[in-house]
């Protein structure tokens, strides 16, 4: 008798797991599409192919939209998503983890040409493309909790205020400050030359100090070297 229910138990386990293991992506999307929105991430997502371990979809977020594709791995003995989102030239890619409330993103990989998300700023203007490593972003209860990488410019035209020149490379220092997603620009030095931040209500902001227009060599004037000379703020979602 015990050697019949330990065959029995083995095979509902079996029977359990392939089921998950084959469960349709379409199914996992439908559960965990409103519980993103919970959190205040209004993603949509269509034409879901796959199982819940190794699929793709088309995503829609604000005026965002694109692909993204996922498939199984593990952080030790811990699960994950290695996922890909797309978005035109633009690519995000990291390990994702955590539950209905809350997830972690690490080991990210991001690539994309900096004048998408600069659409509709007519006093500023960069071309170019930045990349860079996402060592860790963590979200719940809908923000933002934890922020650490760092992101590198290749340099490229840039326009301000009737103004113009030949940026250099620049790197960006992600952290995260009293809610505030922060990124800090500098140069190969690492001296501070602008600073961007994106607060929790989707309002992005960029000051740019003096010491950035030392660096492309063009004068503004007296002050310290940490006056904000330009400025300009834009609500990203």
């Amino acid at each position: 008798m015990r050697h019949t229910w330990l065959l029995l138990l083995t095979f509902v386990a079996a029977l359990l797991f392939w089921a998950v293991w084959y469960l349709p992506a379409s199914v996992v999307a439908g559960y965990a599409v409103p519980r993103l929105n919970e959190q205040g991430i209004a993603i949509e997502l269509d034409r879901v192919q796959g199982t819940s371990w190794n699929g793709s979809a088309d995503w829609r977020w604000q005026n965002w939209q694109g692909n993204v594709s996922w498939r199984l791995a593990w952080q030790g003995i811990k699960p994950a998503l290695d996922l890909t989102l797309n978005s035109g030239e633009a690519t995000l890619s990291g390990l994702v983890s955590g539950g209905s409330r809350s997830f972690d993103v690490r080991d990210g990989r991001f690539s994309a040409p900096l004048p998408m998300f600069l659409a509709g700023q007519s006093e500023l203007s960069v071309a170019g493309v930045v990349s860079g490593r996402i060592t860790q972003v963590q979200w719940a209860d809908g923000q933002v909790k934890a922020l650490d990488g760092r992101l590198f410019y290749e340099g490229g035209a840039g326009r301000w205020q009737q103004q113009s020149a030949q940026l250099p490379a620049l790197f960006a220092r992600l952290y995260l400050q009293q809610d505030m997603a922060i990124a800090d620009i500098l140069d190969e030095a690492d001296t501070a030359l602008a600073k961007v931040t994106l607060d929790k209500g989707g309002m992005g902001r960029v000051e740019v100090y003096r010491t950035f227009a030392k660096a492309v060599g063009q004068s503004q004037g007296s002050g310290r070297d940490d006056d904000v000379i330009f400025k300009i703020g834009q609500k990203l979602f």
